[in-house]
Formats: structure tokens, sequence, C-alpha cells
């Protein structure tokens, strides 16, 4: 019998360990990746968006390779810069992950995520016709 009870014991303190462990470890993403501040927060840290308009310059860069294009794709990475196509990426992300969060925590049914990309075209093509 008091073998019994020791078996019984121990399965319960292991029971007991692992929620222990499962609760700390929803609490811990509850508090960091499914937070969209904290995700919004490492993106920038991380320089997610500088990586992108880099990315982007590279693109230009390498269609206009073999060409004389370089002053082209200067030119074209000052206006971006004017654009602030980095800020707008950000406030794009950010709505994004506003909308992705809630479906990903059940709170809503589906995700519908749009990118309205008409002010930075207009400021695009505002600042390239200057």
């Amino acid at each position: 019998m008091n073998l019994l009870k020791r078996l019984v014991v121990g399965l319960l303190g292991a029971l007991l360990v692992l929620a222990l462990l499962l609760g700390v470890y929803q609490y811990t993403a509850t508090i960091t990746v499914l937070d969209p501040a904290w995700v919004e927060e490492r993106l920038s840290e991380a320089g997610v968006y500088e990586l992108i308009v880099d990315e982007v310059v590279d693109a230009m860069d390498d269609q206009f390779e073999g060409q004389d294009g370089g002053w082209q794709t200067d030119a074209f990475a000052e206006v971006l810069e004017e654009v602030d196509l980095e800020g707008w990426l950000q406030k794009q992300v950010e709505a994004a992950l506003d909308e992705v969060f809630p479906y990903m925590k059940s709170e809503q049914e589906g995700i519908e995520v749009s990118i309205d990309l008409r002010t930075f075209k207009d400021s695009l093509k505002e600042n390239l016709e200057e």
C-alpha cells in the first residue's frame, strides 16, 4: 500500500509541475508573441522596415544593372526617403497585426487585412514629378 501511495503522489506531483509549466508558457506567450505591441516593438528594434526599404532599392539597382542607371537608383532611393516608405510600411504592418492578433486569440472569426496603396502612390507620384 505504501508503494501505491508514493506512486500516486509522484504522479500527482508530475501533473502539478506540468500544469504549472503550461500555465507559465501560456502567460509568457500572452505577454509576448500574442501581444501586437510587443511584436511591433521587436520588428522595429530588429530594423525590419529599414531592411525592406534596402531590399527595394537593391531590387531597383538590379533592374538597371548593366545600364547607366546608377543615378536612377540613387534618385529612386531619395524619393523613397522623401515619401517615408519606412514609416508608411510600419503603419501598414501595425494595422495588419491589429487585424491578425484577435483572430490568433480566437476573439474573431476571420482575418481581413487590406493595405491601402492610394496614399503611398499619390505621395510617390507627387515626389517623382518634382
